[in-house]
Formats: C-alpha cells, structure tokens, sequence
C-alpha cells in the first residue's frame, strides 16, 4: 500500500483505487467515494466519512458502530433516544426532526464512574491493547438496548459487572433516516 501510494504521490498523479476493505481505504486515500447499489452515497475524506457518515450505509459500512433512532429537541442542540439526550454534534447539527438515526462510534462509549449512562457488561472479547464489550442498557421506557464499546484492555470490566459511561464528544454523529 505504501509502495503504490508512494509512487503515485511521487508522480503527481490521481488514482482511483477500488477495494472492498474499510481499513485499506482508510489508510491510503485522500478522499473516499462510496457506492452503494450503484448509487454515490458520500465523497469525502477518510476522516470525515468515518466521524460524519451521511447516511446509515456508510456509517454501518465504514467501521462498527450503534445505530438509535431519536428525535431532535426543539432548539435542535440535542437528539432525544431510547439510551437518553445525546448532544446534537458541531460538524453535523440537528435539524428539528423526528426521524433521526445517531451513529455512536465504539471506541466514544468510555467506563466513567461519573458517566449518566448506567449497563451491565455481557461479554467481552479480548482483541489485543483493547476489548470488546457488549453492553445493556436499559432505555427511558426500560426496554434493552445493547451496544458495543472499546475499551483498554487492561481495564477489568467483564461480564457481570455493572459500570457507568460518558459518550465522549466527536464519537456521535447525526443521520436523517
């Protein structure tokens, strides 16, 4: 990858490269088009298409992430959801909506003892400098809602065990549904 992109840089040229795997396309593009049964649903930079995904393909189709549906508050700062109210984010404001889907990134669901969102860790699956861990919550109407977090691997929590988290800002994104 590096090679490829290394000459193509150095010969000032433009390549359009086409691949199936996320994280290739993550590391060695400047920009990302994205189709979806024929259709372009997003260009733009890596970064942007991961943290800003436009439509709920991209966002399940780049990384892993949780999906709620939520309506907008009426000022459009926060989006009300089955976990709770999640902050509207800078890079993509609500619009006064009552079909919204938000996309939490894994990695942006952090253990806090201080956090308002309280789960019961179900599994974890050690991956190496971090784990997995499949979380319940339950909702505002007390239904369950399981959502995945990354977390250190050195921190303890495993199933069973109750925790409190925080949605660290930039990890939420805002989707028209």
């Amino acid at each position: 990858q590096k090679e490829v992109t290394g000459i193509i840089k150095k010969a000032g040229q433009t390549a359009i490269f086409v691949t199936h795997d996320q994280e290739e396309a993550l590391s060695i593009s400047d920009r990302i088009g994205i189709l979806h049964q024929g259709q372009l649903e997003q260009i733009a930079p890596p970064l942007e298409i991961y943290r800003n995904p436009k439509t709920l393909f991209v966002a399940e189709f780049i990384g892993e992430t949780n999906i709620l549906s939520g309506n907008s508050d009426m000022d459009g700062l926060n989006v009300c959801t089955a976990l709770g109210e999640l902050p509207c984010p800078v890079q993509n404001p609500c619009t006064r909506s009552s079909n919204l889907l938000v996309s939490v990134r894994p990695e942006g669901l952090k253990p806090d003892p201080r956090g308002r969102f309280h789960g019961l860790i179900l599994e974890r699956t050690y991956k190496g400098p971090w784990a997995k861990l499949l979380i319940e919550f339950r909702g505002a109407r007390g239904q369950k809602l399981h959502l995945t977090a990354y977390i250190d691997a050195s921190n303890p929590l495993g199933p069973g065990d109750r925790a409190c988290f925080h949605i660290k800002p930039g990890s939420i994104s805002v989707i028209a549904s």
